[in-house]
């Protein structure tokens, strides 16, 4: 799966995902902890992350660099 997210969210070793996207990885996706994620910056740099924390309000991912 691939998101999308500003530059904002990311963190040097984590990424916050917020809003609309942590009701699809968690509910249509039903994506959950350990599992990978490719995440992109608006403004560029991809990320392979692993899953780490599934909140109500936000996701936190953990990143390496793509």
């Amino acid at each position: 799966y691939h998101f999308f997210v500003e530059p904002h969210q990311i963190g040097a070793e984590e990424i916050r995902i917020e809003g609309a996207d942590v009701n699809h990885i968690r509910n249509v996706l039903r994506m959950k902890p350990g599992e990978e994620i490719l995440i992109s910056s608006r403004e560029g740099g991809d990320y392979f992350c692993r899953v780490e924390e599934l909140e109500p309000e936000y996701l936190l991912l953990y990143t390496s660099d793509a």
